[in-house]
């Protein structure tokens, strides 16, 4: 479903995965025994960290599960890794990856490189970094989006907070839960497709 949705925004403009925009979100546990560490935000207590990667429609395009006390330059390689959908149809556009203070990497600039795509963040202070152009502080400036996803999956309960006792069971629900959000922007012909066929396109588990 995911390369459906991928090919159709393709079709109708090559460049709109130009820019991607990364960030992680914590998630309380509850019943969880596995993928789980101290979540600094919230007293140490238990949690899991979930990281994605979404487009302007904040449709994620990939999705990783950490234990909470997992840096956020830790994640980035893996999530942009775990895309499953072709991106571009020309090699000539180069993707932005769009993050926050928290992936600024000498190290993740040069993987993202080796990929084809940049690293785009706000600069921190004290550094000799050269200052952002207009263009780039107005792509700083839709980071909003990937806020706006997790606000979006915060809406199904079962993942707002881990219940499950696996991550294989949460990460299932996860994806489902993308899938829901995917098929609002393709059509789907339910009717003819089976059961098996309209999810063989998701994320795999």
């Amino acid at each position: 479903m995911l390369e459906k949705y991928s090919k159709k925004q393709l079709e109708a403009d090559p460049r709109w995965f130009k820019d991607l925009f990364i960030d992680t979100s914590m998630i309380k546990n509850v019943h969880g025994i596995d993928m789980l560490g101290k979540n600094p935000t919230d007293r140490g207590r238990m949690a899991t960290k979930m990281s994605v990667l979404v487009d302007h429609n904040t449709v994620p395009v990939a999705c990783v599960f950490y234990p909470a006390n997992v840096s956020d330059s830790q994640t980035a390689i893996e999530t942009v890794d775990a895309i499953r959908c072709p991106l571009t149809k020309d090699k000539r556009y180069k993707q932005t990856i769009v993050g926050d203070k928290g992936y600024v990497s000498k190290n993740i600039e040069l993987e993202l490189k080796s990929r084809n795509m940049k690293l785009l963040t706000p600069r921190k202070r004290k550094t000799h970094a050269r200052p952002l152009t207009k263009k780039e502080r107005e792509i700083l400036s839709h980071r909003h989006k990937v806020e706006n996803c997790f606000c979006r999956l915060d809406k199904f309960k079962k993942i707002h907070c881990r219940n499950e006792k696996s991550i294989l069971s949460f990460k299932s629900l996860t994806f489902l839960a993308i899938t829901v959000i995917v098929s609002k922007y393709i059509e789907i012909a339910s009717h003819n497709a089976s059961r098996d066929e309209m999810f063989s396109h998701c994320f795999s588990v």
